[in-house]
């Protein structure tokens, strides 16, 4: 559903309607026509019976009219739209299938960044609880100074990676809703 609201596949939705296939106008083409007509003359000698009806002649008259060599080219029309709609249909195909597998990346890169956040969090949450035990050895002058040095440059740095995790997850996140079109 949310897909649906694409910019990429609401144009190709359009380009399909605009594509429609309209048959009915050469098939009338490719179909006969059939003509009637009548003709009504008057025949007379002299004006006196101008009007008398057996001076009168009717003619009715029928026929077909069939384009024999039109009919090759609109063969051909039909076919150029025929493909003209394939090709449009295809086209469509290929957006649809491009945004799904979109969409798909991106919630599997969503999924994997939010899991690496979560143990980089785990990581700095447990880095500060080494960080501040290592404080307490060091104001009970048990290890020196450069040891609980390192242990807070370990913690900085798992607090640079959580930050890092994080501002990942926030760029996933922005490109899960550009592949959902902007609708979340």
């Amino acid at each position: 559903e949310r897909i649906a609201n694409r910019p990429d596949i609401l144009m190709a939705e359009k380009k399909v309607r605009m594509a429609q296939l309209d048959v009915s106008e050469v098939k009338r083409s490719l179909l006969p026509r059939f003509v009637i007509s009548g003709n009504v003359y008057h025949l007379s000698r002299t004006t006196n019976d101008f009007f008398d009806s057996e001076n009168t002649a009717y003619r009715i008259s029928g026929g077909v009219l069939h384009g024999i060599f039109h009919k090759k080219k609109n063969l051909c029309v039909l076919n150029a739209k025929k493909n003209a709609y394939r090709r449009v249909l295809k086209e469509y195909e290929k957006v649809i299938a491009t945004s799904i597998n979109d969409v798909n990346n991106s919630l599997f890169y969503l999924k994997s960044c939010i899991k690496n956040y979560n143990q980089a969090k785990t990581l700095a949450e447990n880095s500060i609880k080494y960080m501040n035990n290592e404080k307490e050895k060091l104001d009970m002058r048990i290890i020196t100074l450069k040891t609980f040095i390192d242990a807070q440059e370990k913690y900085i740095n798992s607090k640079i990676a959580e930050s890092e995790s994080k501002t990942e997850c926030l760029v996933h996140t922005i490109s899960l809703y550009k592949a959902l079109g902007g609708n979340v």
